[in-house]
């Protein structure tokens, strides 16, 4: 897809959006190939990404509440502030890819290094997902405790839960048969 049929689909999108549907069109970006494409602040809610492919793509600030990203290939994209609120991440390829929650004291990310490991981050410290149980009280200490215990547990929450169903998912399709 070149630059101008993707800034034609996202300018129909945002007509889309901002008319209740009324005019313009739902992006339909189904098995694109945005590999790489600066999709920095770009207005994709409720669009149908399905299959495509984001390597490598810069989604930073993003606002993809909403959007079907199933079976999409995030590998080493940029996440950063990209709210993916209610978006459909089923079967999506997060490998290497950044996210990181915004609405937050603290700056945390969901990582998954080349080695495997899947991190959650949190300020300069990185904690396995396998290791947060025990280490979530020494998070909170570490941390300003009333942070904690107003957003830091379930940010955290949600960020292993994300990473839990990633590797299963992974892990699963790993499985010979």
């Amino acid at each position: 897809m070149t630059k101008k049929d993707l800034k034609a689909v996202l300018d129909a999108h945002l007509l889309w959006i901002q008319s209740g549907g009324k005019e313009g069109t739902r992006a339909d970006l189904r098995d694109a190939n945005l590999r790489g494409a600066d999709l920095s602040d770009a207005n994709l809610r409720g669009a149908d990404l399905r299959g495509a492919d984001l390597r490598d793509a810069n989604l930073r600030g993003a606002d993809l509440s909403d959007a079907d990203l199933s079976d999409a290939d995030l590998s080493d994209a940029n996440l950063s502030g990209a709210d993916l609120s209610d978006a459909n991440l089923s079967d999506a390829d997060l490998s290497d890819a950044e996210i990181t929650v915004i609405f937050s004291k603290y700056t945390c990310h969901l990582s998954w290094l080349k080695d495997g490991t899947t991190c959650i981050r949190i300020g300069c410290k990185c904690i396995p997902v396998a290791e947060y149980e025990a280490k979530k009280e020494e998070l909170a200490d570490a941390n300003d405790r009333s942070w904690w215990d107003a957003e830091g547990q379930y940010i955290f929450g949600f960020l292993k839960g994300e990473a839990t169903r990633y590797d299963a998912k992974k892990n699963a399709d790993e499985v010979p048969l």
